[in-house]
């Protein structure tokens, strides 16, 4: 009887061992577990802090980047209207509002100022004055490429400067009405009687050219046009 209980016993202890040893073995993993999941939580948030951090760098230089661009816009558009580049100073305003909408308090009023001075002036356009230079130069139809190249077939070397080897260019001063039409054709400086005769008559034949602007409206402008007569 006493060998039985004996042997109960010992398999008592030898379970209890076991048991306890499971047991401690289970909170050996669950203490493990926990500090993984605590080291996987700090790292969250130290990846998440970092990931802050450099949302706020970026945040910051685009605000730099974006105020920067705001305050060049606001220095062009006074310096264009301290030059009465009207409408480029109300493009440079837009552009600043367009960049900040939160300043429009300051900005508006100075659009609508430049407003205001623009229907004045094209109010008091006076279709009949001369200018000498405007907002939109006359072209001739093609640019200067083009004018060159009606120069080199229009021109007709007169017969007596050729063979004199008489060479030079010959200055035609003249108006641009709001047609685009040459007229008041004169020789500024010349360089002999016949090429300048010849330079006046090319110029009086001269196609319709891209009338001059002011405001937008066409108007009547001075131009001097330069004729070179040349020998290959």
């Amino acid at each position: 009887m006493q060998k039985i209980v004996i042997t109960v016993l010992s398999l008592f202890l030898s379970v209890s061992y076991i048991v306890g040893q499971n047991i401690q073995e289970q909170i050996r993993l669950q203490e493990q577990q926990r500090k993984e999941a605590e080291a996987q939580r700090k790292a969250s948030e130290e990846q998440r802090l970092k990931d802050e951090k450099q949302r706020q760098i970026v945040e910051e230089q685009r605000l730099r980047e974006l105020e920067i661009l705001y305050q060049n816009a606001i220095k062009s558009a006074e310096s264009n209207f301290s030059q009465k580049n009207y409408e480029q100073a109300k493009q440079d305003y837009l552009k600043a509002l367009e960049l900040k909408p939160e300043n429009a308090a300051s900005i508006n009023p100075e659009i609508e100022k430049i407003d205001m001075i623009l229907l004045y002036e094209e109010e008091i356009i006076d279709e009949n004055k001369i200018y000498n230079t405007v907002e939109v130069m006359p072209e001739f139809p093609g640019g200067p490429d083009a004018l060159l190249k009606y120069f080199e077939s229009a021109i007709k070397y007169p017969a007596m400067a050729k063979s004199n080897g008489i060479t030079g260019t010959v200055r035609v001063n003249c108006i641009i009405n709001q047609n685009g039409e040459v007229t008041n054709v004169k020789v500024e400086r010349g360089v002999d009687p016949s090429l300048d005769r010849e330079a006046l008559r090319v110029v009086q034949e001269m196609p319709l050219w891209t009338p001059g602007k002011q405001r937008n409206r066409p108007v009547k402008v001075y131009h001097t046009i330069p004729v070179i007569f040349k020998l290959n």
